[in-house]
């Protein structure tokens, strides 16, 4: 808009009568279409450097500034554009013909369309590439999960899992036939540093997604008690590294704790604490078990053993298969891409406005050119 504002009280009134591409004013500098061009480039290639080597906050900037070469670029390459454009419908016959002499006679209301449809692929590229990008990660992450054949929780899949479950159901569920082991697991919020983040209780041979990402080293040192792991998100909040100490209000006072690790893991919400299961139950007196993993013996029916498991554990707890976990873990991303996706609709109406608005001005500042075709065409 600002651009257009320019153009108008730049030109003189006699220059106006002028035509099309012959007034200085519809004449660009050579230098500025080069340095448009060459200054492109150069944000392209940073903003690929930045992608690929930084994360977080820095990767939407340069991925934002690619829009921005990708203006500079055009206007650069205006010329080749609309020659292009020309070329390309001259394919189509007679009728291309008279699109192409059309295109070359308003050369900047065609570079204006190319563009508004650039940029609509372009944000349409952008925006269901970076959630399927999102999609297939965190699915990477949290693929642990979809290996245990019976999940037990007081919540959801689809939520965290904080509630307590009834006390002694972990023995009752280790009597169902079928039932190779049962794994105990814990989650519940707290503070720290003024954040609220989850806290995830490790058990020894859990699938646990943030326990899964460690090795072993780190595993045996968590569950030891020495220590607690952090994700990533989390550790750059509090501003804290690996082999840090960190302060942590419990029940019974400020604990000193090492952070072991900062792991790369997917939190949608809010950061993660792991430590292990007996550490978190005595440091914050909750010594309870939200979640439960199911081995199956060998040779056991996932499916019935599935249903020999639901009817063990009472009404209105939840028991489900590794696969709907995995799905209950990536509904809140899903969630978040509606804003994405509501984002990428507007883009894309906008961007059919004003192609509506294109082709219909071309047509109505034409109807005596196109009456007299017709005329000599009868």
């Amino acid at each position: 808009s600002a651009m257009a504002a320019r153009q108008v009280y730049k030109v003189a009134p006699i220059e106006a009568l002028a035509p099309v591409g012959v007034s200085v004013a519809d004449r660009v500098p050579r230098w500025l279409r080069i340095t448009s061009g060459v200054s492109a480039v150069a944000v392209f290639a940073a903003s690929i450097v930045v992608v690929v080597t930084q994360r977080g906050a820095a990767s939407f900037i340069a991925m934002s500034a690619v829009f921005s070469a990708e203006i500079a670029l055009g206007f650069a390459l205006t010329a080749p554009i609309v020659k292009a454009t020309a070329a390309t419908a001259r394919i189509f016959g007679s009728v291309g013909a008279l699109a192409a002499a059309t295109i070359e006679r308003a050369p900047r209301r065609v570079w204006a369309t190319v563009m508004t449809v650039v940029i609509a692929v372009v944000t349409t590229v952008a925006i269901t590439g970076t959630n399927n990008d999102m999609i297939s990660s965190a699915r990477g992450i949290f693929a642990p999960v979809a290996d245990v054949p019976v999940w037990v929780s007081a919540n959801p899949p689809d939520s965290y899992p904080t509630d307590p479950l009834p006390q002694g159901l972990s023995d009752k569920v280790a009597a169902v036939p079928g039932v190779q082991r049962v794994i105990e697991g814990a989650s519940g919020f707290a503070e720290v540093g003024g954040t609220r983040v989850m806290l995830d209780g490790f058990s020894a041979g859990t699938a646990d997604p943030l326990f899964r990402a460690l090795n072993e080293q780190v595993r045996a040192q968590v569950l030891a008690g020495r220590g607690v792991v952090l994700s990533q998100n989390l550790g750059n909040t509090l501003h804290v590294r690996a082999g840090e100490q960190l302060r942590m209000q419990t029940p019974h006072g400020v604990r000193q704790v090492t952070v072991l690790a900062l792991v790369p893991y997917f939190s949608t919400v809010i950061g993660t604490v792991g430590m292990g299961l007996d550490q978190m139950r005595s440091w914050f007196d909750r010594p309870v078990t939200t979640t439960l993993e199911i081995a199956a013996a060998p040779g056991t029916d996932p499916n019935r053993l599935l249903a020999d498991v639901r009817r063990a554990v009472p009404v209105p707890n939840f028991v489900y298969d590794g696969h709907a976990k995995l799905a209950g873990l990536e509904a809140p991303m899903h969630q978040s891409m509606f804003i994405a996706n509501a984002v990428w609709i507007i883009v894309v109406l906008v961007a059919a406005v004003a192609l509506l608005n294109t082709l219909t001005l071309s047509v109505l500042e034409r109807r005596r050119e196109i009456g007299v075709l017709r005329a000599m065409g009868s």
